[in-house]
């Protein structure tokens, strides 16, 4: 049985720093409000600096579904992909598909790096998954050769991958590159005095119809191009006003308040 401190209990030295970057990763992973269980057992099973690994992964793919990453169902779920990935080598014509699939379970990343050198079906089948779409041979073959073969543990990154797929779009470089753009486009002049309405008008959305506005109707709502609109829900993200994932219609309200955010 763990042993959970109080949730206002802040904790500092070393055990704090890791649970921040617990928190921080899984907020990057879509799981804007982890429970103190969801943080511990991401600290015990994938480090205090996930990321990196196909171990890694698997803790994200079962955090963004509310399941915390236990032994068993990290096991559970890196024997589902073993399968998987057994089954794609035995159809690429890979002389021992089962040692292949092996050997890419146990790949590290090299040290002080966080780019994962597995290979790009591996990384694809692992994202499709992660990502909530069909793993199957004929979507990681489409996937694979569009995937990047680094993790998204920044925050910038993960923001530019879940708007991309939220929008029903492939991830492909390209459009990641033009999504980091986007968001580095500027911020509309407006924002600073329109932020309480952005924020009220998702969140009366959502109350109304029970599911999030799109981006798009957003953007006719308060008047902004489309580069304006991802640069303003990108800005009040990061703030803490804003979250969203990679489903369509996920924008919500934020944990934090605009005092708090300010």
């Amino acid at each position: 049985m763990m042993n959970l401190r109080p949730a206002n209990q802040r904790i500092v030295g070393p055990e704090g720093e890791q649970r921040r970057k617990a928190r921080y990763w899984l907020r990057c992973s879509g799981v804007m409000d982890p429970t103190p269980e969801l943080v511990t057992a991401v600290i015990e099973h994938a480090g205090s600096c996930p990321g990196g690994s196909f171990k890694s992964l698997a803790v994200e793919c079962l955090a963004r579904r509310g399941i915390t990453p236990t032994s068993e169902t990290i096991g559970e779920k890196l024997a589902a992909w073993k399968v998987c990935l057994t089954e794609y080598a035995r159809r690429a014509g890979e002389a021992r598909p089962e040692k292949w699939a092996a050997d890419v379970m146990q790949v590290e990343p090299s040290h002080g790096s966080r780019m994962i050198k597995l290979p790009r079906p591996a990384v694809a089948m692992a994202w499709l998954d992660i990502l909530g779409q069909p793993v199957t041979l004929l979507q990681i073959d489409r996937l694979a050769p569009l995937v990047l073969r680094i993790d998204h543990v920044t925050r910038r990154e993960v923001l530019a991958w879940q708007a991309v797929v939220s929008r029903g779009e492939l991830p492909t470089p390209e459009a990641i590159q033009q999504e980091v753009r986007a968001q580095d486009a500027k911020i509309p002049n407006d924002l600073a005095e329109r932020e309480s309405d952005v924020v009220a008008f998702v969140g009366t959305f959502v109350t109304r119809r029970k599911t999030g506005p799109t981006w798009a109707e957003v953007g006719a709502t308060f008047g902004w191009t489309r580069f304006e609109t991802n640069a303003a829900i990108h800005h009040l993200a990061e703030r803490g006003l804003l979250r969203f994932t990679t489903k369509a219609r996920s924008l919500r309200p934020g944990p934090c308040d605009l005092v708090t955010a300010s």
